[in-house]
């Protein structure tokens, strides 16, 4: 996540936006999603064809709401 915060970083000193890569299983798509909201983003890939293992895993399936993601409330990955 060090690594991503530091792209977000270096991205906002150039008024630029980072789009943080989210596909895999739940628990990768977590991490990623955490380091968009720590690094203030606005955009993350939402991969769109369903697959159980975006969602076995979670205690919480990602909640979206008129297209945004909700930040979770639990300290965590929820995985």
């Amino acid at each position: 996540m060090g690594a991503v915060l530091e792209i977000f970083k270096t991205t906002s000193e150039y008024d630029t936006k980072t789009v943080v890569h989210c596909w895999g299983s739940a628990v990768g798509m977590a991490a990623n999603y955490h380091a968009a909201l720590a690094g203030d983003g606005d955009l993350a890939e939402w991969p769109l064809p369903w697959y159980p293992i975006r969602t076995d895993l979670l205690i919480e399936p990602f909640q979206v709401e008129n297209g945004e993601l909700i930040a979770p409330t639990a300290p965590g990955l929820g995985a």
